[in-house]
């Protein structure tokens, strides 16, 4: 029993009641440096205050960074599903019809251009839909019959990689922000633990 009340009496409670709640952590931080504060007129406090609010004010500025980081991935996701949902209705369908006004549904030509019709344009991962607009501008190669259709998927194919690597980039950019906020909150809860000493 002794041994386990040690322990216990060692052990930050901090760092373990906010093990996977940023939120949290910056909660119990804010009450932490409030009630340092409500006694800063005493010399001992003031002390603690002036070495805590380093580690709050870190630990908050991180937080923003890494909200701000969540918000962005979610705009870039945003963006990129609206034009996939793009891609798979509107704009294969109006690709469809210029190169049917070309080569006639079932002929060689118009199959070697969409051998699996919407499906590949509509289905699968992300990579394989944009995937999948690259191929059929690779396939339209040089002809000069289809070569206003083609810039016009080009210039798609063109919007729709950009997006697709800006928000991998800003999914990335969250791992990123979180690691550093992740130190920056046992930094905090070691400070707030030594308070408490």
């Amino acid at each position: 029993m002794f041994i386990i009340l040690i322990w216990f009496i060692l052990a930050n409670v901090f760092l373990n009641v906010t093990d996977g709640s940023f939120r949290l952590a910056l909660r119990i931080s804010n009450f932490h440096a409030s009630a340092l504060f409500a006694k800063i007129a005493d010399p001992f406090i003031n002390g603690l205050y002036t070495a805590y609010i380093i580690l709050h004010n870190d630990y908050v500025t991180k937080y923003g960074n890494w909200k701000a980081a969540i918000a962005q991935q979610l705009a870039d996701t945003q963006t990129l599903y609206a034009l996939l949902k793009q891609l798979g209705n509107e704009k294969i369908n109006a690709w469809d019809a210029a190169i049917a006004g070309v080569y006639a549904k079932g002929t060689p030509a118009y199959t070697a251009l969409l051998p699996n019709g919407h499906k590949p344009f509509q289905q699968g991962t992300q990579e394989t839909r944009i995937a999948a607009v690259l191929a059929l501008i690779n396939v339209i190669g040089s002809d000069v019959a289809l070569a206003t259709l083609k810039a016009q998927i080009q210039s798609f194919y063109d919007t729709i990689k950009a997006a697709d690597t800006k928000q991998k980039g800003s999914i990335s950019a969250v791992a990123a922000a979180s690691v550093v906020l992740e130190t920056a909150r046992q930094e905090m809860c070691i400070g707030q633990f030594a308070d408490l000493g």
